[in-house]
């Protein structure tokens, strides 16, 4: 009777993990669909300095100059996604986009730098080392 509880308890435990990790598989394969299509967007309706994803208006992607205190955030998905699936694709629309921001570390008008260069330059290298 104890063994059959002891293997119960660890039946319970086993299969509570597979189906976080199925859960977990699923909502990155939903937000890679979600990221390509808004990295779709952003290069097809880019603008002469408006180019980083902020959000949806009315049906139609907003985009922001890089001195937006959103401006970061994308990069900083595109860096995620990266670290999680290994894919090349990713890493190089990361990059894209954070060389994109190469105004924002130095840019001394703004009090939102942290949240801008975080997101896109301290993603790329924590996950590449690359100072550059």
């Amino acid at each position: 009777m104890k063994y059959k509880l002891i293997i119960a308890v660890m039946l319970f435990f086993y299969a509570g993990e597979t189906v976080q990790s199925q859960s977990k598989k699923q909502l990155f394969a939903d937000a890679e669909k979600q990221l390509e299509l808004m990295y779709g967007e952003a290069i097809a309706n880019r603008q002469e300095r408006k180019i980083f994803p902020r959000t949806l208006e009315h049906d139609s992607i907003r985009l922001v100059v890089s001195n937006d205190w959103t401006s970061g955030f994308f990069p900083g998905m595109l860096w995620m996604m990266y670290e999680y699936t290994k894919k090349p694709e990713w890493l190089t629309k990361a990059e894209e986009f954070t060389a994109l921001m190469e105004r924002e570390p130095k840019n001394r008008n703004s009090h939102d730098v942290g949240f801008k260069v975080y997101n896109s330059y301290g993603n790329a290298y924590r996950l590449t080392q690359n100072e550059e």
